[in-house]
């Protein structure tokens, strides 16, 4: 006697399985060729022009030796690394309750780096209230050129 199963037809052994398996193999080395293509286009694009400006040194008050004891000098350094690709000069402004105190250019090559050294002298007592700020720009000898944006850091004494 024959099983009722034996009239079942036989299903396609894996056809759908093997069909999507190698679909998705052609549209992954599709997509490499593609993206091989495009790293071969268009292989590294350019770095963007930034610097970075840190603390070295952070601002504190130094009493001077000859004179009333709320006088001396605010001592702090900074420093400047470009990763330009020229040279590039800046323009650091150091202000000080509002207004501009000091100021000093620094011209720097490719990748170089560079400290600043600061010494203000100063009246009066500093707290933690009394704040420097450090404002790094890129003076243009073009005043239509639309100049990066400044470099800032702000310094607060310790009480």
């Amino acid at each position: 006697m024959r099983s009722p199963l034996d009239d079942v037809p036989v299903p396609p052994a894996n056809d759908v399985e093997r069909t999507s398996l190698r679909l998705v193999f052609w549209s992954g080395f599709f997509l490499l060729l593609f993206a091989a293509g495009y790293l071969i286009v268009f292989p590294n694009h350019e770095k963007e022009n930034f610097s970075e400006l840190t603390w070295v040194d952070r601002p504190h008050f130094v009493v001077s030796e000859n004179g009333s004891p709320n006088t001396g000098s605010i001592v702090f350094s900074i420093r400047l690394h470009s990763f330009e690709k020229e040279n590039t000069s800046y323009r650091v402004n150091i202000q000080y309750e509002g207004r501009t105190i000091a100021t000093k250019n620094v011209s720097l090559a490719v990748g170089e780096i560079q400290t600043v050294d600061f010494s203000i002298a100063a009246k009066g007592t500093l707290d933690s209230q009394n704040q420097i700020h450090v404002l790094v720009t890129k003076p243009s000898a073009d005043a239509n050129k639309s100049n990066d944006a400044p470099l800032e850091l702000t310094g607060y004494f310790p009480d």
